[in-house]
């Protein structure tokens, strides 16, 4: 640290990733999103960045209430590859918080149509038995669920029904992936709520 500051050492990604780890620990271990958020910065500082340890900050900042910071960081999270499901639902979120409605319904509607196009290459859905299409289909119920809250929040400022209807439609769809999540396929009865 008092090397780096003197500028006897340059930055280098060597000393950036202890700084990185230490703050993945304290990110997903212990939550504690201010510390992990100062780490992955000086990590950065150092030389190291990734777009998970950029991923991380935008998370930490949006559970901070920090959202211009964690819009940033989302934002360069995404830059060099394509946006993973994980991070579109974080962007939109962000946007949400911030009530930027419009961008916020564009996050979701990205994220449900990439879902959507997921499920519907495979060739059997059963969310119960296999965990990875559960994660899809639980993902897809939230992204369905905020979208339904983008349309109706846009619906209440253009006082446009039309809009409504698609809140509606959205919702209708997010409840329906969670009875898919919560009911037995072979018996379709309920299992009981954890």
């Amino acid at each position: 640290e008092e090397a780096l500051a003197g500028r006897r050492l340059g930055p280098e990604a060597r000393y950036g990733i202890n700084y990185a780890r230490l703050a993945d620990v304290l990110y997903m271990e212990a939550g504690d999103d201010e510390a992990s958020a100062s780490l992955y910065d000086r990590a950065e500082r150092a030389g190291y960045v990734t777009n998970e340890t950029r991923y991380r900050r935008a998370a930490a900042f949006y559970r901070l209430g920090r959202l211009e910071e964690a819009l940033i960081q989302a934002h360069r999270a995404s830059l060099d590859v394509d946006e993973t499901p994980a991070l579109l639902l974080l962007t939109g979120n962000i946007l949400a918080r911030r009530e930027d409605w419009f961008a916020a319904q564009a996050a979701f509607d990205r994220l449900a149509a990439r879902l959507r196009f997921e499920l519907d290459r495979l060739p059997v859905l059963v969310p119960q038995e296999r965990p990875a299409q559960g994660e899809l289909v639980e993902l897809l119920m939230r992204a369905t669920n905020n979208l339904g809250v983008a349309w109706w929040r846009l619906a209440g400022r253009a006082g446009d029904a039309s809009l409504r209807g698609k809140a509606m439609a959205a919702f209708a769809e997010s409840m329906r992936l969670f009875d898919a999540l919560e009911r037995d396929q072979a018996t379709m009865i309920k299992q009981a709520v954890k």
